[in-house]
């Protein structure tokens, strides 16, 4: 926490949770890596995000925390990271919440969104997505 890749990730998964927020999931969704979108198309992107609403309610506000964020090097090979993402580009585990209420800054209800990042071609992708009740 507090490096400069702790910003930059935590930015990251927040502008991904407001796009799913705004119902913007083609933007999400452009987000991911080449190899999530050949194994989940728009189509079925859109769907999980919906199901998610209809299980847990529309979300109005994100927040971020993160599981691991490696100043250097890559992320652990304990996070569900995919096997063809090589170890040195694996880059973080974040928790979006996917909030329905606001109570001043604290984001609560909804549910929390996992996503891995790695780098792809020289940009941070997200290479999975887990939906679960929040914490």
């Amino acid at each position: 926490p507090g490096t400069d890749r702790s910003i930059t990730y935590r930015e990251f998964s927040k502008r991904c949770g407001n796009e799913i927020v705004r119902r913007d999931f083609k933007r999400a969704w452009g987000m991911c890596s080449k190899g999530y979108q050949a194994e989940v198309n728009l189509d079925e992107f859109t769907k999980l995000f919906e199901s998610a609403q209809i299980e847990y309610g529309r979300p109005i506000a994100v927040s971020v925390d993160e599981n691991t964020v490696h100043a250097e090097g890559a992320a652990g090979d304990d996070l569900g990271f995919p096997v063809d993402v090589a170890p040195e580009n694996r880059r973080a585990r974040m928790c979006v919440t996917l909030g329905t209420n606001l109570d001043g800054v604290t984001v609560t209800g909804g549910c929390d969104c996992w996503i891995n990042i790695a780098v792809e071609d020289g940009q941070d992708r997200i290479v999975t997505v887990e939906l679960a009740p929040p914490d």
